[in-house]
């Protein structure tokens, strides 16, 4: 049997598993430069002149601003003294009492002065005056004002008086009935007349005890001693320098000045 000759006669046989040759890629395109961003699709850039108009907007806030707050002060300015002097209008309106009673007070120390000046050279004038005290009616069941007499040298009668009140009575005036009204912690710390007027001016004790007929006894006995001489008609009575209205735990009134005629 002849052999078959020549390469034809072999068989070529593939390994299985393998694969086959895959075709060279393709190289790719070159990447073309992205394009500058640029405004967008109907947005609009800003120009010079649209620059112009928002600088001069912003002048003309800042000018209105400044002259709003600089007109503001100026205002305030020009209204100051105008309220200075309604203020000062008002106050001197409410000082007016006070300084009245402060001149009252300076022109009645500067008598005082002069009168201690006089009683210097002459001695103080000996004198004859009257408290009024109080006493108990069994039978009416009521206070009733009683006056004693006391000599005084003084150089201010109702001074004088009004501290020989403050005294109360004398230990046989005691044993006669007579009692007082008046706190022993009591003052004086002031005395003045104007217009016919005795002003009294106690320490804070003229409200202790102040209730019932004690309150008004006291008041009485003040009033009657005060008024005892020609140039005081009626009496005003103040507490640490305050005019008083109503005075004690009842709330009594006080319809100043009074007079005997209240009682």
């Amino acid at each position: 049997m002849a052999k078959a000759s020549g390469t034809g006669g072999k068989k070529k046989t593939t390994k299985t598993g393998t694969r086959p040759k895959s075709a060279p890629r393709a190289k790719a395109a070159p990447k073309k430069p992205a394009a500058p961003a640029g405004p967008a699709p109907g947005s609009r850039s800003m120009g010079p002149a649209a620059v112009l108009v928002i600088l001069a907007l912003l002048i003309v806030i800042v000018f209105m601003v400044n002259r709003f707050y600089f007109s503001g002060e100026g205002t305030k300015r020009a209204d100051a003294p105008v309220r200075e002097r309604r203020e000062a209008r008002v106050a001197g309106e409410d000082d007016d009492d006070e300084k009245s009673a402060r001149e009252d007070r300076e022109k009645d120390r500067k008598e005082k002065e002069a009168a201690k000046a006089k009683a210097g050279k002459e001695g103080p004038i000996e004198r004859d005056l009257r408290i009024y005290l109080v006493r108990f009616n069994e039978r009416t069941e009521k206070t009733e004002l009683a006056s004693v007499s006391r000599r005084v040298k003084a150089e201010e009668p109702l001074e004088a008086a009004l501290q020989e009140l403050l005294k109360g009575p004398s230990g046989a005036e005691k044993r006669g009935g007579l009692l007082s009204a008046m706190p022993d912690r009591l003052a004086i710390r002031n005395v003045t007349v104007r217009n016919r007027t005795a002003y009294i001016d106690f320490n804070d004790a003229f409200e202790e005890n102040a209730i019932g007929n004690i309150i008004q006894s006291r008041i009485d006995q003040i009033v009657f001693t005060a008024t005892q001489f020609d140039d005081v008609e009626g009496v005003v009575i103040q507490v640490n320098g305050a005019t008083r209205k109503f005075v004690g735990g009842d709330g009594v009134v006080l319809n100043n000045p009074l007079t005997r005629k209240q009682r």
